[in-house]
């Protein structure tokens, strides 16, 4: 026999001891180079962590003003551990060193807690099933710390608090059959569903499910008045953490996709002993998104199930509870796809009224784990309970060897890409001194809205973002679990963007016109690999290549620039017989005036508004890079495209630049559509016939 703490203290510190070997010490105190830039979803969570840890004290406590700047986004939405920054927070206020040391050292320390709590939640389930020896401790410190899916979920630190999974199943054992769990218990319950919450929304459901299977097994009336505050618990911390907004409910798909295969359980995916066996989740492959699925025992696991599984029926009727949950995840894990190896063998709608449980856990192969775990469990009592004499006695341990070097495999693949920073597009040094020599930055377009074209324009933008967190610039959207820029607003503002001093603009393919607006504002860009860096700071800019203008087409006084396309930039739609109609929010024109203005400078246009119905008049506001020139007025006695209007430059000066950018600015873009006048759907502000300078 051992003593409780003997045993957990062995556990945690074997449980450390593998987490110093697979990563080192540098990996816990934030001093290895892979937190120069670590891998993608770490970013994530580092960023979450480092702009709310800047962040005042304020209700609602994690929403965080810099990360999505002009708007607010939740630091919980960026599946950065809400319990965890929470406690480094208040430790940072009280003492002012820790933010320092904890701005690249949070996650290390998050991994090492879970490395220590892994085994030691292990070891007292055995314990609370009758397993009290040291021998019993060793042994289930190796099995639970040998967990494949446990060691790959390191990229997704919240879900690797499976200790969350491991305390809720030891809650439930000390639950009493048919007996009313003590009021020590129920505050245990409710501790842990409070942490389960504010880690990660699949865990709270979790451990929810096996709260309630505790108050069946303990048959007791009375235990249901800890239903209600148990249920108050998860959703006021939902809701204070951000879970409840719109864009956390809403639907962002997968749940087909980030499913589990039905033969999860016996597939490797890195085993140490015969590798990937099978190929399921093989970049390409049709399964490859059910990597999320994966519930991988081990192949110590498997061969002890086999030797001491004899009525499956009779030990689940033990337990009909958690019987009942695991089934229940497991059907859930599966989603409304169900690939056996790679050949789909069923699928099915999902029912209108679980349209929230698929939009909300999009990955439903994470709720394998609660299976898994059950026959972890149930492998390693029945075989501590049968093999106890002689010889046997070394068929736990000797599988317990075997358990180990099965996931060798999975720690040798954590150690290989956590000991330098991990793959980049750009160059770490003169990126960072680029960011960090500037105010804010801006991303053009959103890392929210910037899709797939180019493929790599994610993971550029990520890694600009991750910069930007080491001195918590602000920042207009990062990456994070859901997506909360609003690029619908993006649509309508960026065009008329102007640069401001101390900001950097990083332009990707998709918005290169942007440049060219710059330039007129006086602003400098370098065009590198993958997009434009633009700002005022031209000495910044030098860091990574060497700045140049932006060239713009030339237009001659005199000349006609609606003659051509070439001077059209954003807000235009098709050319129309007679000329070309803006559509949306603002129009533009860039080019550089060729010669010297003259002494009064005119911009000459002929133009018209789309009046019908409703529309009686439209105003239409001119800016000639920024500066407000004109408001043009149309109106039933002025709206014909034949009047020539003449608009007077104030300042010759401002025709001078090597790019102009000339702006319209309907203010009432309603379509025809809108206003019941035909079908034509563009919102429509302005009809331009012809534009000169004189």
């Amino acid at each position: 026999m051992i003593s409780s703490r003997q045993a957990y203290a062995i556990a945690a510190a074997c449980g450390l001891l593998v987490f110093f070997v697979v990563y080192g010490p540098g990996h816990l105190f934030g001093t290895s180079t892979y937190w120069d830039l670590p891998q993608d979803d770490s970013r994530a969570y580092l960023m979450g962590y480092r702009y709310f840890l800047v962040e005042p004290w304020h209700w609602p406590i994690f929403d965080c003003h810099r990360i999505d700047a002009p708007g607010v986004k939740s630091f919980a939405l960026s599946d950065g551990i809400p319990i965890w920054a929470l406690v480094n927070k208040l430790v940072a206020t009280v003492i002012p060193p820790w933010r320092a040391f904890s701005a690249r050292a949070y996650l290390g320390m998050w991994h090492a807690l879970s490395y220590a709590l892994q085994p030691c939640l292990g070891v007292a389930i055995v314990r609370q099933l009758g397993h009290r020896t040291r021998g019993s401790a060793l042994v289930a410190t190796a099995f639970f710390l040998a967990v494949p899916s446990w060691i790959e979920r390191y990229m997704h630190a919240a879900l690797s608090a499976h200790f969350l999974i491991l305390w809720a199943i030891l809650l439930y054992l000390r639950t009493p059959v048919r007996g009313e769990p003590s009021r020590r218990l129920q505050l245990a319950w409710l501790g842990e569903l409070a942490i389960a919450t504010l880690t990660n929304p699949y865990h709270a459901a979790i451990s929810f499910g096996f709260f309630v299977a505790s108050l069946v097994r303990s048959r007791c009336a009375r235990a249901l008045v800890w239903l209600p505050p148990a249920l108050t618990c998860i959703g006021v911390l939902t809701w204070s953490a951000g879970y409840f907004t719109h864009a956390a409910t809403a639907a962002t798909g997968g749940f087909d996709l980030y499913s589990s295969n039905v033969l999860t359980f016996v597939a490797p995916q890195r085993s140490g002993i015969v590798g990937d066996l099978f190929g399921w989740y093989a970049p390409g492959a049709v399964t490859a998104n059910q990597y999320e699925g994966n519930a991988y025992l081990g192949l110590g696991v498997l061969i002890l199930l086999v030797l001491v599984v004899r009525s499956p029926i009779r030990i689940m009727r033990r337990h009909p509870a958690v019987s009942a949950l695991a089934v229940a995840c497991w059907v859930l894990a599966l989603s409304n796809h169900i690939y056996c190896a790679e050949h789909l063998i069923a699928a099915y709608e999902v029912p209108a009224p679980l349209h929230v449980v698929r939009d909300l856990f999009r990955a439903p192969g994470r709720f394998a784990w609660v299976p898994m775990y059950a026959l972890i469990i149930l492998a390693l009592h029945h075989g501590l309970a049968r093999f106890t004499t002689g010889w046997r006695r070394l068929v736990v341990p000797a599988l317990a060897v075997v358990q180990i070097a099965d996931a060798s495999g999975d720690w040798r693949y954590q150690h290989s890409y956590t000991q330098a920073p991990y793959s980049h597009y750009l160059p770490i040094e003169p990126w960072r001194a680029l960011v960090q020599a500037h105010d804010a930055v801006v991303e053009l377009p959103s890392y929210d809205c910037v899709g797939w074209n180019p493929p790599h324009a994610p993971q550029v933008s990520l890694e600009l973002e991750y910069y930007a967190s080491e001195r918590t610039l602000p920042i207009n959207g990062v990456y994070g679990a859901r997506p909360t820029h609003d690029c619908s607003r993006d649509a309508r503002e960026l065009p008329a963007i102007e640069p401001q001093p101390g900001t950097l603009y990083v332009i990707l393919p998709s918005m290169f016109q942007l440049a060219y607006r710059f330039a007129a504002f006086g602003a400098t860009c370098v065009t590198f690999d993958y997009g434009r860096a633009c700002s005022f700071d031209r000495a910044a800019l030098a860091m990574i290549g060497t700045p140049a203008p932006v060239s713009t087409p030339a237009l001659a006084y005199g000349q006609s620039a609606t003659s051509t396309t070439r001077y059209l930039a954003d807000g235009w739609s098709w050319a129309e017989p007679g000329g070309r109609w803006s559509d949306g929010p603002i129009a533009s024109l860039r080019f550089h005036l060729d010669g010297e203005p003259p002494p009064h400078p005119h911009l000459v246009l002929q133009a018209r508004a789309p009046l019908c119905r409703r529309r009686y008049a439209e105003d239409v506001l001119v800016r000639l890079n920024g500066h407000s020139i004109a408001l043009l007025h149309f109106d039933a006695t002025s709206n014909a495209d034949t009047t020539t209007r003449s608009i007077t430059i104030p300042d010759p000066v401002w025709l001078r630049g090597a790019a102009l950018a000339l702006d319209f600015i309907p203010l009432d873009t309603r379509s025809p559509q809108a206003l019941h006048c035909n079908g034509d759907s563009r919102e429509l502000g302005l009809w331009l016939r012809d534009l000169r300078f004189e």
